[in-house]
């Protein structure tokens, strides 16, 4: 859920260069439409791995959680995670035209997907067949 509120943030400095005009001035340089939208997607996807990385290892360390028995698919996930929030940021920019839109839209899809992933209860909850 933090690591998807943060691409709000990706999303809303997209819109907000093209409002302010910095977009078409970076635009005027000797650089690609393509290396301003990598470098916007390399800087979200890198905020967002640190993220993860940084709650799953306090998350380990200091509250005693257990990260499974591999290791290499949790960073592959990780990985995936990243990519996905990354992905979703863009789309948001490219769909919303203000960075008020975005914003009211990003919370929207955030709060949506984190209440259908379970991050808001215990998962005990909507298992089927638990018994106490």
């Amino acid at each position: 859920m933090f690591v998807l509120l943060g691409t709000t943030a990706a999303a809303s400095s997209l819109l907000d260069e093209r409002e302010r005009g910095t977009l078409r001035k970076l635009q005027t340089l000797p650089i690609t439409r393509m290396s301003i939208l990598s470098g916007k997607m390399l800087a979200n996807f890198m905020t967002a791995l640190f993220q993860m990385l940084v709650l799953f290892t306090v998350g380990h360390f200091v509250f005693g959680m257990w990260l499974g028995h591999s290791i290499t698919g949790l960073i592959l996930l990780i990985i995936a995670t990243a990519f996905a929030a990354t992905g979703m940021a863009m789309l948001i920019a490219s769909i919303c035209k203000t960075r008020a839109q975005a914003s009211g839209v990003s919370l929207l899809i955030v709060l949506s997907m984190s209440a259908l992933g379970g991050s808001w209860w215990p998962l005990y909850i909507v298992q089927n067949g638990y018994k106490q």
